[in-house]
């Protein structure tokens, strides 16, 4: 019943934002990332019990469809921050676990006879991406910062010939 009730909430506060085209600064994401992943543990807590209990199947065959649009609300949202700031590792982190929530939720959604096995082995591979490798928070964090710093510097002519040389002409009040 309370993860029913704050998807209604979640519901009429991202209508409000439609309604006023105002995103507030990093709150969507805390609000929805958290509350979808406690939601896949929910449901991954009651698989053992849904033929015994009619009001958990009916939650387990609905709910997965109801918060494929609040997740969507959420990648707009962490979309627009790293277009602003780029990627950083906790950014890289929100994005993974959205998408690991994500296509748990479709899997919820479309398979009949769910595998609580999927649950854990899925997240345990997520996890390693994230620390092991080219795909790893701190590799991406790295490529994303250093592409937005050269840019930067290629706007403001700072950058000839691959070294930094200092431009005069910015002043040191601008934004």
């Amino acid at each position: 019943p309370l993860i029913s009730i704050y998807t209604l909430i979640l519901y009429v506060y991202f209508a409000k934002i439609l309604i006023t085209s105002q995103w507030p600064k990093g709150l969507v994401s805390h609000l929805v990332l958290w509350y979808s992943t406690i939601s896949v543990g929910v449901i991954f807590l009651i698989s053992p019990i849904l033929q015994d209990n009619p009001v958990g199947r009916i939650f387990k065959n609905i709910f997965p469809k109801i918060i494929i649009p609040i997740l969507g609300m959420m990648f707009v949202s962490i979309g627009i921050r790293i277009n602003q700031y780029g990627i950083t590792e906790n950014r890289y982190y929100v994005v993974l676990l959205a998408l690991w929530v994500l296509g748990i939720m479709i899997y919820y959604s479309l398979i009949k006879n769910i595998k609580n096995i999927i649950v854990p082995i899925t997240l345990s591979l997520a996890i390693l991406i994230a620390i092991i490798g080219p795909l790893s928070s701190f590799s991406f964090a790295i490529r994303s910062q250093n592409s937005r710093f050269d840019k930067l510097l290629l706007e403001n002519n700072m950058l000839v010939d691959g070294a930094i040389v200092a431009n005069t002409s910015i002043r040191s009040d601008s934004k």
